[in-house]
């Protein structure tokens, strides 16, 4: 139930306080922070000022400001304490009264800076006053009246530079106040007794009260919804002075409004002391804002995540740790560890466990107020290791174990071995060394105190092969040698310096040297065998005589009666070159022996074409037909010689061949060439009369014109020379020219 609590309560409030907020109370705020109370009317006669009697299980002081009812009222009595309540007087504020604040910066420059503002707060406003000597009210003069207000750091005066002082001018109900007398002997309380200012010095702002034009002033605030236990945040104030930046240069008052949550220093630092909302109050320049947010717990847990039943004497552990913060894993969290007993195992701070002696002890890890722990055992620990196992030996072979034993972690530099065979007659086992002396399989067992390791090998005889790599496929001839090509493997691993007998069947075949070079005696058949390890290897070789064997080759070939160098002919198209054999080598040997060697002269050849390009006949005559290349073959016996035949065009001229006096007339060439032109002489001279001049050419055509003179008076015939030469010099051609006079 809400509103006022109407009645006399009596004495059962006090044994009842809890469950009368709970049922009657109502929320009010004191000194702006929320709060449950109790309000009852102080009287029912009605007087000059409001008051109420205020009933709560908190503790309440003289001069707190209560906003109830939607109204500030001020506890103006003391308080009556008793055993589970505390009940004060609060009377309604009946008006606001702007303080003046003068506040001043001086700048870099020196310069002082004004930022005075207006400080609003709820007052008591009255024209009487109690005379303690009669007890009675007693009214004050007109222009004179008492204001009552809460003590702040702004309010209270302690006689020196006060915010608020004697002299201090307020303006209330059309007119300026100054204080000429401050009462504080109300705890909690201030008392300012002002008188109309005839001689006013401040400019006044009699419609907004003000003492004087203040500046606009802004707060902006950047600040979080949720604050986490254990952390701390201060708000970034900002402050504005009719949209300038003045921050830094004028002071900032933080209160906190949920102290049961939060605490708040004089910088704003924000401590939390609990979870719940919390909510601070922002204050500058008589600009007030508020702020809401949530502290939260934070959930912290710690898990050991490979905890371990054991650890060994000297040995060290490390611990896998997992935090988290609400349910998220921290990545770099602060743990503390601790060993019950560090004389039987120690704990650093990495979390590394090293066990010190036999026993047993309890290590715990902490982390922000949160543990977990395990018990372990610290115990012996030897161990054996053979560090060079195998699995298999070849009967006859041995081979050394590596055995490294620790004790407590330290290396055992003698240890006390002890050996177990599983099958004797496959492995003996002799101061650590192991031999294979059957084929099988066996296991040792090597015992080191309380541990043992073992060891499997199996055993298997040595397989060895030889083979003969080159192997006569043909018949053989007497006086040859060979060397054989022999490989010899130990279980498939080629041997490569194995130690082999070569054995003859019938020596006076063949014999074989300790190498292995065979030599060729007489006719007939023999077997060569290769002995290795107890495998062997054989071949069968016939031997025969060597066989006569002729063989020819050409030894002499003429081209136009011109011995050949080479084995090409080149030819115009048209012309003829004739080529013969004249001396054939014919060389009859026996192996390497030679039996004849002699030459054939004018032997009897056969000639072929390839292709048309050229002819030739029985006796060698070559002719160019078309111009190409053709491969002539001539053929003796089983050999063959091969001639390359290239046929070139021949340079022709083309055109008359008589021309009358005084004309023109034009010759082609089947080529490029350079023309000339000559007078054939005449009984062998020459005469000095030009019987034909050229008139105009190209490389392939040439134009020449006869002399008009009579050249005829002897009455011989007169000729001219056509000359054309290849561009490249390796061709000329002649056409002789008749002149005739008609």
């Amino acid at each position: 139930m809400l509103g006022n609590v109407k009645g006399y309560l009596n004495d059962n409030i006090d044994n009842n306080i809890d469950f009368l907020l709970y049922e009657v109370g109502i929320n009010i705020k004191v000194n702006e922070i929320d709060k449950r109370a109790i309000i009852i009317d102080a009287t029912e006669k009605i007087n000059e000022l409001d008051e109420k009697i205020i009933i709560t299980n908190f503790q309440i002081n003289q001069g707190d400001l209560i906003f109830y009812n939607n109204m500030n009222w001020l506890i103006l009595s003391e308080i009556d304490v008793s055993k589970n309540t505390y009940r004060g007087r609060i009377t309604k504020c009946n008006f606001d009264v702007k303080f003046p604040i003068p506040i001043s910066y001086k700048n870099a420059n020196s310069e002082v800076e004004d930022y005075k503002y207006n400080y609003t707060v709820p007052i008591i406003a009255t024209r009487s006053a109690f005379n303690v000597t009669t007890n009675q009210y007693f009214s004050l003069a007109d222009g004179e009246a008492y204001f009552t207000v809460k003590s702040d750091s702004f309010t209270k005066w302690k006689g020196y530079s006060d915010f608020i002082s004697l002299g201090t001018e307020i303006v209330k109900f059309g007119y300026a106040f100054k204080f000429e007398g401050i009462d504080q002997t109300k705890k909690g309380l201030i008392t300012y007794h002002g008188k109309v200012s005839e001689t006013s010095t401040q400019l006044m702002d009699m419609a907004n009260e003000s003492t004087f034009f203040s500046k606009k002033y802004e707060l902006n605030i950047n600040f979080i919804d949720n604050l986490e236990m254990g952390s701390t945040i201060k708000p970034s104030v900002q402050i504005l002075a009719d949209n300038v930046d003045i921050t830094g240069k004028v002071p900032v008052y933080y209160t906190s409004l949920t102290p049961d949550t939060i605490s708040i220093g004089t910088d704003g630092t924000i401590t939390p002391i609990s979870t719940g909302t919390a909510k601070i109050k922002v204050f500058s320049q008589g600009v007030v804002k508020y702020l809401e947010f949530n502290v939260k717990a934070i959930n912290y847990s710690i898990n050991i995540l490979n905890k371990t039943d054991n650890v060994g004497v000297n040995y060290t552990y490390i611990l896998d740790v997992g935090c988290y913060k609400d349910g998220v894993k921290e990545t770099n969290p602060i743990i503390t560890y601790s060993s019950s007993d560090p004389n039987v195992a120690t704990i650093g701070n990495d979390g590394t466990i090293k066990g010190i002696k036999q026993g047993i002890v309890t290590i715990t890890a902490n982390y922000n107020g949160m543990s977990d722990s395990m018990n372990i055992s610290i115990i012996a620990i030897n161990t054996i290791n053979i560090t060079n196992k195998i699995n298999a030996l070849k009967v006859g072979e041995s081979y050394n174990l590596a055995i490294a034993c620790t004790s407590n972690n330290i290396v055992d530099t003698n240890p006390v071995l002890t050996y177990t065979i599983s099958d004797p007659n496959v492995l003996t086992v002799i101061n650590g060394t192991i031999k294979a002396i059957g084929a099988g399989t066996a296991t040792v067992v090597v015992a080191y105190k309380d541990k043992i390791d073992s060891i499997t090998i199996t055993a298997t005889a040595i397989v060895y092969a030889i083979s003969i790599g080159n192997k006569p496929t043909t018949t053989m001839y007497i006086g040859d040698t060979l060397q054989l090509s022999i490989n010899c493997t130990i279980d498939g691993v080629a041997d490569t310096n194995p130690v082999i007998t070569y054995v003859s069947s019938d020596i006076n075949v063949l014999t074989v040297s300790n190498t292995g070079l065979i030599t060729y005696n007489s006719a007939g058949s023999a077997t060569v065998t290769t002995i290795y390890n107890g495998v062997s290897d054989s071949t069968t070789i016939s031997v025969k005589s060597i066989p006569l064997i002729t063989t020819y080759s050409f030894k002499t070939i003429i081209l136009d009666n011109v011995v050949m160098t080479n084995d090409a002919v080149i030819l115009d198209k048209g012309t003829t070159k004739t080529i013969k054999v004249t001396e054939i080598r014919k060389l009859v040997t026996q192996g390497a022996t030679t039996i004849t060697d002699e030459i054939i002269s004018n032997p009897t050849v056969a000639y072929s074409l390839d292709n048309a390009n050229v002819t030739i006949d029985s006796n060698g005559l070559i002719k160019g037909v078309a111009a190409g290349t053709s491969i002539i073959s001539i053929a003796y016996q089983d050999i063959v010689k091969q001639i390359s035949i290239v046929v070139n065009d021949a340079l022709t001229i083309t055109g008359k061949t008589s021309v009358v006096l005084n004309r023109s007339t034009t010759y082609t060439s089947n080529m490029n060439v350079n023309w000339t032109i000559a007078n054939e002489p005449v009984n062998g001279v020459t005469e000095s009369i030009v019987y034909a001049t050229i008139t105009a050419y190209t490389d392939t055509t040439v134009t020449i014109k006869t002399t008009s003179k009579w050249i005829f008076d002897d009455g011989h015939n007169r000729y001219f020379n056509i000359v054309a030469t290849s561009k490249d010099g390796s061709k000329t051609t002649t056409n002789k020219v008749r002149i005739t006079p008609y």
